[in-house]
């Protein structure tokens, strides 16, 4: 049943994020399968650092706007909810703020979207916990 739900929630990931105009990048926990169900030819694929979840984050941020990105949008696979539409939402706010988050019901948050990379925001005590959105408020108000 759980290998059913991750294959769906991977499915809904590609079906909302393969058509976008945008560049885009999966980032693998454990190694990048190039033989996977995320086309090649449609999603650039990395491996993540062995950290916690913030550094992951803040790296895989940080190299796009390294590679010359002026806005990056980064969204969990896990997010039913999501669609196309709230990633191009993100994207355009970014025209008028320099980060955007998009709120979770368990306390977190779904999509992040930023114009220039700040570790700082992902300074947060304990990740997957329901203070995490709470907790990167704050770090938004300090930088």
């Amino acid at each position: 049943m759980a290998l059913a739900i991750y294959y769906r929630l991977i499915n809904q990931a590609q079906r909302i994020t393969s058509e976008l105009p945008f560049d885009k990048v999966v980032y693998y926990s454990e190694f990048v399968d190039t033989e996977d169900s995320w086309d090649n030819s449609i999603y650039d694929k990395r491996q993540q650092v062995d950290r916690d979840l913030g550094a992951r984050m803040d790296l895989a941020i940080r190299e796009q706007f390294d590679e010359g990105f002026d806005k990056v949008v980064l969204i969990g696979t896990d997010i039913y909810e999501l669609t196309s539409s709230i990633i191009k939402q993100a994207f355009m706010a970014l025209d008028n703020s320099d980060v955007v988050l998009g709120p979770a019901k368990d306390g977190g948050y779904y999509l992040i979207g930023m114009k220039n990379a700040d570790s700082s925001i992902f300074d947060i005590t304990a990740w997957s916990t329901h203070s995490v959105f709470d907790e990167t408020l704050k770090n938004l108000k300090r930088t």
